[in-house]
């Protein structure tokens, strides 16, 4: 039993990790732009409320810019759904348990970056 919840705990930091979201693009002009916010080259700008958020930096390379952004925050995919239940705080999607908004999913819990 042991070795079953240490191979899932090391498993989802691998998964964590792995479902990361970010994406790059090479912008023309003088400043790059998500979801119609303008980003000067050396900006970031961070969409804080969930559900969607996500982190944006403008940087210049070879004489272009680039836009980094990358999807914050974490969603519950698979929990015991008799006894457990998701609510948003902030950017994330928790499984919490159906008695109390406060505690803890008591049970296997999934989660992706999101």
């Amino acid at each position: 039993m042991g070795r079953t919840i240490l191979f899932l705990c090391i498993f989802s930091v691998l998964l964590k990790h792995a479902e990361s979201a970010c994406s790059a693009e090479r912008i023309t002009g003088p400043n790059c732009v998500r979801d119609g916010i303008v980003i000067p080259p050396g900006g970031t700008y961070e969409k804080t409320t969930g559900p969607g958020c996500f982190e944006c930096t403008c940087r210049r390379d070879n004489g272009g810019l680039i836009l980094t952004c990358c999807d914050v925050g974490r969603i519950a995919v698979s929990y015991p759904k008799d006894i457990c239940r998701v609510v948003q705080r902030g950017c994330d999607l928790l499984a919490v348990s159906k008695k109390s908004d406060y505690k803890p999913c008591r049970g296997p819990v999934g989660y992706v970056a999101g």
